[in-house]
Parts: C-alpha cells; structure tokens; sequence
C-alpha cells in the first residue's frame, strides 16, 4: 500500500477514537442537552412519610356550608419519620433534608368532599447551596375515597428536576388529624447522576 493512503487511515481511525470519547465524555457530564441529543433518563421516586398534627393558620367560613377554606401548614417537629428514595437510593429527615409543607383545603360543608393543594419542600442541607425539590400535590377526598397526584420541580442544582406520580395518604390511630401516613410513587428526571 501506498505510504500517503496509510498516514491518511491512521490518521482518520485517531480523529474517529478522539472524537468518539470527547462525545462520550461530553454525554456523561452533559454537555450536549442544548444540541439535542442528550436524553434525560427517568428514575423511580418514592416518598414515605409519617407526620403528625398540622397548624391550622387561617380558617375562612364565609361561604359557608357550601365551601369552607382552612389554610395551615405542618411544623417540621410534627415529622415522625420521612424518607425519599431515588433510584434505590436513600434520603432521610432529619439527616439529608429540611422539611416544609404548606396546604391548603377547600371543604363542602353540605357533602363532606374536599379538595386539597399542598406544597411540600425538602431542602438537602449537605448539597452546596442547600438545593430543594418540592412535591405539588393536588387530590380529591369524596365519600371515604382519596384521590391524589403530584408534581415535582426544583431548585439550584436541582432546576430541571421533573417528575410526578400518585399520591396516598391516610390517617392513623385513634385521633386521625393526629397521625398521617403519607406515600409517594412515581419519577422523576433531571436528576443529577453523580447523586444516584
């Protein structure tokens, strides 16, 4: 073979090698997601929780009994235990994360039926800049049945989180605004890998 034609194959198997691990290394610290061809991967999300008794902060009858509003939030002393798991991977209150969940509850006076909106945030306080990921949860309590979702988003480090699944919840014990069970299913995305 001719001595030019084999400079020319060795030299364009060299540049295929170095381009083939600068892309692999650029998809791997994801450098490529404004090119297109970097995709997110999904990962499971689970939370579980046990809380206690909420603060009631505001409570607002004036359209009652056809609708009644109370507003409140749950002190992060009432959190008995709380553990969020991404990708088998566990995080836990009061080790990982701060705790905040703000709600809010519109009742029908005449039926029973409630409808709920609730925020709850956890801060990871050994992550630089203390990032959070908050849980929107939307659900339907009508005739002993609840019905419930949610949405994640976040912050910092954790902008392009995004996820979602279902919500459960259910009191325990004798007094049940004392004690709620809490679980979350579903996933999430964005998600930073080197923390799986």
């Amino acid at each position: 073979m001719n001595k030019k034609i084999m400079v020319a194959i060795v030299a364009l198997l060299a540049t295929a090698m170095v381009a083939t691990s600068m892309l692999g290394t650029a998809e791997a610290c994801g450098w490529g997601r404004n090119w297109g061809w970097h995709r997110q991967r999904f990962y499971t999300y689970k939370a579980d929780g046990i809380v206690g008794k909420p603060v009631i902060t505001s409570t607002d009858e004036s359209n009652a009994p056809f609708v009644i509003i109370v507003e409140g939030y749950r002190p992060a002393s009432s959190v008995v235990e709380c553990i969020i798991t991404i990708n088998g991977v566990e995080y836990s209150y009061p080790e990982d994360f701060d705790y905040e969940e703000v709600f809010r509850v519109e009742v029908n006076g005449l039926t029973g039926d409630s409808n709920l909106t609730a925020t709850t945030t956890y801060t990871f306080i050994h992550l630089p800049g203390k990032p959070s990921i908050s849980e929107h949860i939307t659900a339907i309590q009508s005739g002993g049945t609840y019905d419930g979702s949610f949405t994640l988003s976040g912050t910092k480090m954790f902008h392009k989180v995004k996820g979602g699944g279902s919500d459960m919840a259910h009191p325990e014990g004798e007094e049940p605004d004392q004690v709620l069970v809490i679980s979350r299913n579903g996933w999430v995305k964005g998600w930073p890998f080197w923390l799986l």
